[in-house]
């Protein structure tokens, strides 16, 4: 099974050809910074709940990114991103 660094590597890597030719809606700059930092434990979430329960039933684990220009803030769900990552790899899932 491939490491987990090598995964986040990966989905880093998706991310950025993904994002190639991608222009800010705002400002139009290409650049992005990626704010959430793969492998730590402070990440973004995205927390569902039920309207009457305030605690939360689901997450979706998100990854940020940042025009370097403006700061307009772009995400991305991570799943979708490490089931390809893995595939690339060669992982069987």
């Amino acid at each position: 099974m491939a490491a987990e660094f090598e995964i986040e590597a990966k989905i880093e890597e998706l991310l950025q050809n993904d994002l190639q030719g991608f222009r800010c809606p705002v400002c139009r700059h290409s650049e992005f910074a990626v704010l959430d930092e793969m492998g730590s434990s402070l990440r973004t979430n995205l927390m569902h709940y039920e309207s009457d329960d305030p605690v939360a039933k689901q997450r979706t684990r998100l990854i940020s990114m940042a025009c370097t220009n403006c700061g307009h803030i772009e995400q991305f769900a991570e799943e979708p991103l490490r089931r390809r990552a893995i595939a690339a790899i060669g992982v069987p899932v």
